[in-house]
C-alpha cells in the first residue's frame, strides 16, 4: 500500500516508536522521500512525501 504524507520524518518517528519494523529507513529519490515499513500485523506500507517545488 502506498501512502502519501506531509511530513515524512514525523510519520517515520511515529511508526517506529509505536513498534512498526522499519524495512527501508527514509530517504531522498528523485520522485519524493520515502520510507517502507511493516506493521504488527505483517502488512507492508510504502509511505512518501511530494519533493518539494
Amino acid at each position: 500500500m502506498h501512502i502519501s504524507v506531509d511530513d515524512l520524518d514525523q510519520h517515520y518517528e511515529h511508526a517506529k516508536a509505536a513498534g512498526a519494523r522499519i524495512l527501508r529507513e527514509p530517504k531522498d529519490e528523485p520522485y519524493g522521500r520515502l520510507y517502507i515499513a511493516e506493521d504488527l500485523e505483517g502488512h507492508r506500507w510504502m509511505f512518501m512525501q511530494a519533493p518539494e517545488s
